[in-house]
């Protein structure tokens, strides 16, 4: 097994995780390493390697072919599949001057690769981006029109839709079973996207700093349950949770019930207890899911914060 790690002085480190062995330094940006994401569909390729996708503080994305033995920067990239294609979940094609990928105007922050809403296949993978340059974007894999296309044509990743913001969009995260994407940004809100529509569906507000990280996570450590009636049959179903972590020091949730069509009431239904309230609500996570803390920050702290919110202003 490796481990891939970027960092600040714009390097890429491979290790092995048996001996802690440094395999591998690539080079090629020339700015700090913001985030990687190994591409999924490595695993259905023949060659013992993978291939990497890494972005910075620059628009572009670059692309690694790696091994144990060898790690290349390379201008191909994993293709889908040709419609006429007999197999469809076997064969891979290299797609030719596809890196680095350029869509964004500055800093790529966060890139996802997700299931597709539409067909939920471990295959079809789509790639999402989020940008200093205030968009997130939706990416479609390259695909052959035909055999023929394949070995003339030269596909690239395209974007498919983009989510503006009003600031630097931070992280992202899809939820392919509802479709959702949700989005953390510097102005200090979450956003719940409609990938069907590409419209703005919810923003949350709660936090006030910017948020820096979102998961969707099913039910928290055994906690709230939603009830759902049907007929005379009644059923336990554990929400799905939005949880965003902020530079205010604070990690806070939100339910996220429905198909993303309608997620309910941002007003909390005091008919009901907490566990069973729906609609979208912010509850400060410090110390323990659903417990309420005050945090304050020392001055070592206070001058760390701005010290890296100057160093993030710089890129």
């Amino acid at each position: 097994m490796i481990l891939f790690s970027g960092s600040v002085d714009a390097t890429i480190n491979v290790w092995l995780v048996s001996s802690g062995e440094r395999l591998h330094i690539l080079k090629g940006h020339t700015r700090g390493i913001l985030d990687l994401a190994i591409d999924p569909m490595s695993r259905y390729t023949e060659e013992d390697s993978v291939y990497v996708l890494s972005a910075s503080s620059t628009p572009e994305i670059r692309s690694w072919k790696v091994s144990y033995e060898s790690a290349i920067e390379t201008t191909s990239t994993l293709a889908g599949e040709s419609e006429q294609s007999d197999n469809p979940t076997l064969e891979v094609r290299a797609a030719a001057d596809t890196a680095p990928i350029t869509v964004h105007d500055t800093s790529v922050n966060k890139l996802l690769f997700s299931p597709s809403s539409s067909s939920q296949d471990s295959f079809d993978q789509d790639l999402y981006t989020a940008s200093s340059d205030n968009t997130a974007k939706l990416l479609t894999r390259p695909v052959p029109e035909s055999d023929t296309d394949a070995k003339t044509r030269k596909p690239k990743w395209e974007p498919a839709d983009t989510f503006t913001h009003p600031d630097w969009v931070r992280c992202i995260v899809h939820d392919p079973a509802s479709g959702l994407l949700v989005t953390g940004c510097r102005d200090e809100d979450v956003r719940v996207w409609n990938t069907s529509s590409g419209e703005c569906v919810r923003t949350l507000t709660g936090h006030f700093d910017s948020v820096e990280g979102v998961c969707i996570v099913d039910g928290l450590c055994g906690g709230p349950a939603t009830q759902e009636k049907s007929g005379n049959k009644t059923s336990n179903v554990v929400g799905k949770w939005i949880v965003s972590i902020s530079l205010d020091g604070t990690l806070r949730r939100w339910r996220l019930d429905g198909s993303g069509e309608e997620m309910g009431s941002d007003e909390v239904d005091e008919s009901h207890d907490d566990n069973t309230s729906n609609g979208p609500r912010a509850d400060e996570v410090v110390g323990g899911v659903g417990k309420k803390q005050a945090m304050t920050a020392t001055e070592e702290e206070d001058r760390e914060l701005a010290e890296l919110m100057a160093d993030m202003e710089d890129d």
